[in-house]
């Protein structure tokens, strides 16, 4: 289930390399079904824009989170796969760099001119994220005891 909650994972410690492991990450590389794909958006952002005063971030958050899924980016934001080797996976690697790109401007559409240019060297989707929700999210409010 997406939710606005949802917390963004770090990218995965990369296999160690052996002889084996080179061998077999070269092999799915070439192969038909490399282990990450190009993703080709399906729909554009439908969603309010981001900007500091008039949306509230959970009603964005839940927003973008759908249009995340529907464009198969979401994963890129909250569960992000392990980084391919860049040499010995060029073909994952470039698709997996492509798609974080994809989900990053895709994020960046949907928010105020001013919010893209505090973010606009930011092309990490996770960091994105976690920067955005904590520049826009309400403070919780902690009962004293």
């Amino acid at each position: 289930m997406v939710s606005s909650e949802a917390e963004p994972k770090p990218s995965q410690t990369p296999t160690p390399l052996t002889a084996d492991s080179i061998a077999e990450m070269l092999k799915v590389d070439n192969s038909p079904h490399p282990t990450i794909l190009p993703i080709r958006l399906t729909t554009t952002y439908s969603g309010p824009i981001l900007n500091l005063h008039d949306v509230k971030w959970e009603d964005w958050a839940h927003t973008m989170e759908m249009e995340l899924t529907l464009n198969q980016l979401w994963e890129f934001v909250f569960d992000p796969p392990p980084t391919p080797h860049e040499i010995y996976q060029p073909r994952a690697y470039d698709a997996w760099s492509d798609n974080n790109h994809l989900a990053s401007a895709f994020i960046k559409r949907a928010l105020s001119t001013t919010e893209q240019r505090l973010c606009a060297d930011e092309w990490n989707p996770v960091k994105l994220w976690l920067y955005l929700r904590e520049r826009h999210q309400e403070p919780t409010t902690v009962q004293q005891i």
